[in-house]
């Protein structure tokens, strides 16, 4: 259940979905878990008055707190929800992303973009695990209690890729206490703590750690890495009109067509096989560079971030192509997301760093691009044409982009 790759607004898409961490519905097989018989009795119940719920409304927070190799990071998004059994629901968070279905569509609006998806609902209904990938993962990372009032099954969908299982200490939330049940994730991957409320057996907290298996990537110290969904209001009485739940794009937002379903990603115009979106960006010094002036080199964009740890694990990659091949005409830039640009002046120099950077300081750019997860790299062509995605860092891919970099140098 616990899909921590987020693909709409920017903490999450830029701080847990950089960080490869997991989509546990892709596991079709796992383990049986261990559940203690107190945590099987919570979690029936959460899972029972989900299934029973037929409407619900909520406000809250989604909170990244994190802490990796020393850059810390720690920002709040609020949210609203709304849902309408069967299959109707409205996840909204603001200034950065709305998804939701009205029964008959599914839409996911990127707002920074003004870009929106659409889909068809099937015949037989909406449900969770029949949803568009990426949609899945937007509400169980960011809204898990909506992922389970959408599961025909809410238990199956709670225990995919859980190991165990139990109780633990109760949870003090602003004065009162919730109790409490612990998940550990399979392969030491991190752990999920609901906290619920005691009447209505919903969560009123759910707080992701993925400090174990952030550290995993090797990008230093991880002295904290939580998520954390805060349902501070709900109310599962509510009188919701269906009309709620139609999407009207706001005035000048484009529609994205894709083949691909309806998902965050897809709001990004940049393809395999198509023309990579143009841009005009600024170093730090200030000196701009427009994408479509590069047309005769081979240009590798690097999407990142200083707080983003995969991200500072693979610039020594990147400066290393960058001195193998930038004599052959290859143009190396890492695109920095949403920093200041002193900042990334000095975290560079302090590292040794010499590939040329590009400020994206609003974010424009990484939305056009769908960098939804960074480190985010494009390999485009001689020709301006896109000719590889690569979302995330592991050890050893710098051979693979050499010898596709070089394969685009004789063509």
């Amino acid at each position: 259940m616990a899909r921590f790759f987020t693909q709409g607004f920017a903490m999450y898409r830029r701080q847990t979905a950089s960080l490869m961490v997991l989509n546990l519905a892709s596991a079709a097989m796992c383990a049986q878990p261990a559940l203690s018989d107190a945590a099987r009795r919570a979690l029936d119940g959460m899972c029972e008055a989900h299934h029973n719920l037929g409407a619900m409304t909520a406000t809250g927070t989604i909170c990244g707190n994190f802490n990796v190799a020393g850059v810390a990071r720690n920002e709040v998004r609020p949210f609203t929800t709304s849902f309408l059994a069967p299959g109707r629901f409205l996840h909204d968070v603001k200034d950065e992303l709305l998804v939701g279905s009205d029964g008959k569509q599914v839409y996911a609006l990127n707002k920074p973009a003004r870009q929106y998806v659409l889909g068809d609902v099937p015949p037989t209904g909406l449900s969770f695990a029949e949803m568009p990938a990426n949609i899945r993962q937007i509400v169980s990372s960011q809204d898990p209690s909506l992922a389970l009032a959408l599961s025909r099954d809410p238990m199956a969908e709670l225990m995919q890729n859980v190991s165990s299982a139990d109780v633990t200490s109760d949870q003090d939330i602003e004065g009162r206490t919730y109790p409490a049940v612990l998940l550990t994730l399979l392969d030491n991957r991190g752990t999920v703590l609901f906290a619920m409320d005691p009447q209505s057996r919903l969560p009123r907290r759910v707080t992701f750690d993925v400090a174990p298996l952030i550290a995993r990537q090797g990008v230093g110290t991880v002295t904290k890495a939580t998520i954390t969904v805060d349902y501070a209001n709900r109310d599962t009485a509510a009188t919701i009109a269906p009309a709620t739940f139609v999407f009207e794009p706001p005035a000048g937002a484009r529609l994205v067509t894709s083949d691909a379903p309806p998902s965050a990603e897809v709001v990004g115009t940049a393809k395999e096989g198509q023309a990579a979106p143009d841009f005009e960006l600024a170093g730090p010094d200030g000196a701009v560079v427009k994408l479509s002036s590069l047309k005769g080199s081979v240009v590798l964009l690097d999407f990142w971030a200083t707080w983003c740890g995969p991200c500072v694990a693979s610039l020594p990659d990147l400066q290393a192509m960058h001195d193998e091949l930038g004599k052959a005409g290859v143009k190396f830039y890492a695109v920095n997301e949403q920093e200041e640009a002193g900042k990334v002046k000095a975290f560079l120099a302090k590292r040794k760093i010499m590939v040329p950077v590009l400020m994206d300081t609003e974010g424009k750019v990484g939305a056009a691009y769908g960098a939804s997860a960074i480190p985010y790299k494009v390999l485009i062509d001689k020709q301006g044409v896109v000719r590889l995605i690569k979302v995330g860092f592991e050890d050893g891919e710098k051979e693979g982009l050499l010898k596709k970099i070089q394969e685009l140098i004789g063509k």
